[in-house]
């Protein structure tokens, strides 16, 4: 079991540098997150529930499907190029959540 601290440092970084470039979904609050700013969204989710994270690197755009439902854009323009990295990373609650990796592909930005 990795460290709780590890997981938020991974999250949410301290750089400045590092912040711009953090994104994700609360589904405890149904908010969009980015370098530790909350900003509404959606609904929250629920035990069982399905969250599907497009990121599209062509178009600069992060998006969040719940339950099959596309939520739309959560966060538009994000930086792309080859000295940009990404990492995805999925903070549970409580020791009876869990997550699942269904799909993922990688696909080149033309």
């Amino acid at each position: 079991q990795v460290p709780k601290e590890n997981i938020f440092s991974a999250f949410f970084s301290n750089s400045t540098a590092s912040k711009q470039y953090s994104y994700g979904y609360n589904c405890f609050s149904g908010s969009k997150v980015n370098g530790n700013k909350y900003k509404p969204y959606v609904s929250s989710c629920t035990n069982g529930d399905t969250v599907c994270m497009e990121f599209d690197a062509k178009n600069k755009t992060l998006r969040f499907k719940i339950n099959g439902i596309d939520r739309g854009i959560a966060f538009d323009n994000i930086a792309t190029g080859d000295d940009v990295s990404y990492r995805f990373v999925a903070h549970l609650g409580a020791d009876e959540n869990c997550v699942e990796i269904e799909n993922f592909q990688s696909i080149k930005a033309e």
